[in-house]
């Protein structure tokens, strides 16, 4: 999966990734599922490891 900005990294990236895309602000909400970044983390069971950092 091709990683495109924050709301994919947060989904199917890396810690790096997701680092990559970040613009600093949380409650950045994703249009779409109308979630923000931590949301979309806690509800995401992919990549435990790397969202534990």
């Amino acid at each position: 999966m091709k990683i495109l900005n924050e709301f994919d990294a947060v989904r199917y990236g890396t810690y790096e990734d997701f680092l990559h895309f970040y613009s600093g602000d949380i409650n950045t909400m994703d249009k779409y599922v109308n979630l923000n970044l931590l949301s979309l983390t806690l509800v995401n069971d992919k990549n435990e490891l790397e969202k534990l950092k």
